[in-house]
This record gives C-alpha cells, sequence and structure tokens, in this order.
C-alpha cells in the first residue's frame, strides 16, 4: 500500500543501524523499520488507526524530503515519528518536545516542527489527516503522503 514512499529511500533495518551509519544528511527520504512491539506498547493507551499501523508496518519512521534536490523545502523537520516517540509526546513524556494538549482521540504522527504536528484521528471512523489546530489536509493518509511527495508547495504549511 505504501510502497511508493519507500522509492528513492535510504532504509535501515533499526535505530542501531541508523545510528552508526555516522551520518546527518541524507540525499533521499530515510526511514527506520519499526518493531511491532512499539506499536503494542502505544495501543495499550491509545487506538491507532489500521491505515497508519500498516505504514508504520510497511515503512516505519524517519524523515521525508520534499524537493528533487534532497533539501526539504522549509525549515520543518518533516518528521515521521515512531510509536515510542507517540506515546511520549501523549504522555508529556518526550524531553525534546514541548508538552501541548491534543484533543481526546487524537494521535500526533508526523512533526511539522517541535511544537507543530499533523495529526489523524484514533479510531478509523474518521481516516483524514489533520493538522493538530483543525483544518483537513488529506482524506487518507495515502493521499496525505502522495501529497506530500508529489505536489509538497499544496500543502499550506510547507513554506518553499
Amino acid at each position: 500500500m505504501f510502497n511508493f514512499v519507500l522509492q528513492n529511500a535510504v532504509t535501515f533495518e533499526n535505530r542501531d543501524t541508523f545510528l552508526r551509519s555516522q551520518t546527518d544528511y541524507f540525499p533521499k527520504n530515510l526511514f527506520i523499520r519499526i518493531h511491532p512491539n512499539e506499536i503494542n506498547e502505544l495501543q495499550k493507551i491509545i487506538p491507532i488507526p489500521k491505515q497508519l499501523k500498516r505504514f508504520w508496518l510497511e515503512v516505519g519512521e524517519g524523515f521525508i524530503h520534499c524537493s528533487s534536490n534532497g533539501l526539504t523545502l522549509s525549515e520543518c523537520s518533516n518528521q515521521i515519528l515512531s510509536p515510542l516517540a507517540v506515546k511520549e509526546i501523549l504522555l508529556g513524556e518526550h524531553g525534546e518536545r514541548p508538552f501541548f494538549e491534543v484533543e481526546d482521540n487524537t494521535l500526533p504522527f508526523f512533526e511539522v516542527n517541535p511544537s507543530s504536528f499533523i495529526c489523524m484521528k484514533s479510531d478509523d471512523s474518521d481516516t483524514g489527516v489533520y493538522w493538530m489546530h483543525g483544518g483537513k489536509i488529506a482524506d487518507s493518509l495515502t493521499a496525505f503522503f502522495e501529497k506530500l511527495l508529489l505536489t509538497p508547495n499544496d500543502i499550506p504549511w510547507i513554506a518553499p
């Protein structure tokens, strides 16, 4: 379902392999595989939409470059969060990200910057992708990543 996201990507089997790569610049999208136990840990505190669970299992966590030259189009971090990072954010335990309140049944999964996130509802009745303060970005996770990878300028929070 999400194979198109992995095109032109660097993929690591786990965080240790990524950390041993000793580089902080990748000219492509970068993904790190997620162990299913991480998803299970998050599910203990909030339901996870089927689309997001499938994305994490097929692709993982990582970073998206929104241009063909390997540079992001803005100062955004464009980070797909791991289930453990999402859990820490929801519990107010993530040291690098300030605590903020999200609506009930809202799951931040994509970091625009350390205090701004793209979210999904935690149940499958609404498959849309939303800006954390409201405003629908896409009708589905697949549509969000298609828009992000193919037409990033059409997403209002990405500034060239």
